[in-house]
């Protein structure tokens, strides 16, 4: 299975999938936080969100190049790498769930 694996190159699809679990459990937690009755309502908006068409975003944060301000490409049409987005999509919802956490405590 292992060599399956390692022949598919799904490694980096693994790892990130790892990150964005942990990502969305900070975002979990956050909810939590800031409002407990969300957490009830969660199964109310998933709900809603497998109503809307296909191809309609739930969420802006779902977008890479919208969250972090960048694009897979560069004006000259060369790529940058997937890693390179993820890691900034990731680092701009944290620096969201920063200031939500900040503002909470005020």
């Amino acid at each position: 299975m292992q060599d399956y694996l390692d022949h598919q190159q799904l490694a980096p699809f693994f790892e990130m999938s790892e990150r964005y679990g942990k990502l969305y459990q900070k975002m979990v937690d956050m909810l939590e936080k800031l409002d407990p009755e969300e957490l009830d309502r969660r199964s109310d908006r998933r709900a809603a969100i497998d109503e809307l068409p296909a191809g309609t975003l739930a969420s802006m944060w779902v977008d890479i190049d919208a969250t972090s301000g960048a694009s897979l490409c560069n004006s000259d049409g060369s790529g940058f790498g997937i890693e390179e987005a993820v890691a900034g999509h990731i680092r701009a919802i944290e620096a969201w769930l920063d200031s939500l956490d900040a503002a909470s405590r005020n």
